[in-house]
């Protein structure tokens, strides 16, 4: 009778706190990753309780390693005990430095490619401490302190407010047929060592707790400076990232170390990189320094009111279009904007488009001129792209320096008798 009031207690606490992480899925179709441990198998059962096997389905990956046969044939017991359709994925876990790392990579790609399905782990609240102990011993800021997330991007794990020990009592009061991975015991691998230092350091789960919860704490700060963040637009050009300098230098520190920490991942992969880089490309942003390089082949420069993020051999010239039509009467309205142009007609007869040259000047209003490339440095056109930056000529005189400026001498003005109107547009 004990044992029946127990499950019925710690079922009732379990699925309370799973609940909340599914709100986001609703009816949809669902994977779970089961390892054939028994966060995963309470995992698939609460997931079974809360929303049936419909669109339901587990899957195991298994690594080749000493006990996947065991863990594969724990999985699929379970998924049957579950009601649920399972299925299994092999991987190779490719030599490097940090197995596991490279180990979760590859799985997460080999879960994801399976099924086009939520994707929802068996994440505990242990895991979230270690998560954030692992974290904090190799440096980290905000984001590392905030730990995993309940849901991010197709991921959910909906176990994160529940802990190791509980989801072990409940996967034995429900008969639940999982193994223990021997792995976890090997404290070769860094993760295994943080789990071991915890369990001799917090044996009621004490400290785990405060852990999740300071993660939790820190999140909600994550949040606030993410939309932030968000305010600041960033464009890409050609295969380059581009982040308004003026933008990034009028918000406060934290937000724009966030912007370049996502313009970072846009251009070399999901690797943020280290403060050192972010300063880096702080002191670039701030005229401090030069053009910068970072590790994975990445350039930072500061060309006029932008800051551009390009990785070598992948920048491509941005490919812009330029159309012209003669007009017999005035437009109806004048376009805003650099991208679009009103000419006196008479004026540019007989003007093409072409590159431009170094040696071209555009005239300006006030009298004098200036040169065509320090006009594109100002619009943040990087050097590599000049030479092949659009302009309107007529003869060698520049009527319009592309999404950029155009010459006084080409106005319409009130004894104008034709137009001539061009507009442009950059192929993304």
């Amino acid at each position: 009778m004990a044992g029946a009031d127990r499950l019925a207690q710690l079922r009732a606490s379990v699925l309370e706190r799973v609940r909340p992480a599914l709100g986001i899925v609703g009816q949809e179709p669902v994977l779970i990753g089961l390892s054939g441990g028994a966060d995963s198998a309470v995992c698939a059962w609460a997931i079974v309780e809360l929303r049936g096997t419909r669109n339901l389905s587990t899957c195991y990956v298994d690594h080749g390693w000493v006990a996947s046969q065991a863990l594969g044939d724990a999985a699929a017991k379970i998924a049957t005990q579950l009601g649920v359709q399972h299925g299994s994925v092999s991987i190779t876990v490719p030599e490097g430095p940090s197995p596991e790392t490279a180990a979760r990579k590859a799985r997460y790609e080999a879960l994801s490619a399976s099924a086009d399905a939520w994707l929802v782990t068996g994440h505990t609240r242990d895991d979230q401490a270690e998560t954030l102990l692992l974290h904090l011993m190799r440096g980290t800021g905000l984001d590392g302190m905030a730990a995993m997330r309940p849901v991010r991007g197709i991921v959910v794990r909906p176990l994160l407010a529940v802990g190791r020990s509980e989801t072990r009592e409940l996967a034995d009061l429900l008969e639940l047929e999982y193994f223990d991975d021997p792995s976890n015991e090997n404290v070769a691998w860094e993760r295994n060592r943080v789990r071991s230092l915890l369990r001799d350091l917090d044996e009621g789960d004490i400290v785990v707790k405060s852990l999740a919860r300071s993660a939790d704490i820190v999140r909600d700060d994550v949040e606030v400076l993410g939309e932030l963040a968000d305010q600041i637009s960033v464009v890409e050009r050609g295969g380059r990232i581009g982040v308004p300098a003026p933008a990034l230098t009028s918000v406060p520190p934290a937000v724009g170390r966030r912007v370049i920490r996502r313009a970072l991942r846009r251009v070399r992969g999901p690797y943020a990189g280290t403060s050192a880089e972010v300063e880096r490309v702080l002191s670039c942003l701030a005229g401090e320094t030069g053009a910068q390089e970072l590790a994975g082949d990445v350039t930072v420069e500061r060309t006029g009111p932008w800051l551009w993020f390009s990785q070598g051999g992948h920048h491509e010239p941005p490919v812009i279009t330029v159309e012209m039509i003669d007009l017999a009467d005035p437009p109806l309205f004048y376009p805003s904007g650099h991208w679009h142009a009103v000419f006196d007609g008479v004026a540019t007869i007989g003007a093409i488009i072409r590159p431009c040259r170094s040696e071209d000047v555009v005239e300006l209003a006030g009298g004098g001129h200036k040169p065509v490339y320090e006009v594109l440095a100002e619009a943040g056109i990087t050097a590599r792209d000049r030479s092949s930056w659009p302009v309107v000529v007529v003869g060698d005189r520049v009527a319009w320096v592309v999404g950029c400026r155009t010459a006084a001498w080409s106005w319409v003005t009130a004894t104008s008798t034709s137009y001539r109107y061009a507009s442009a547009q950059v192929q993304e």
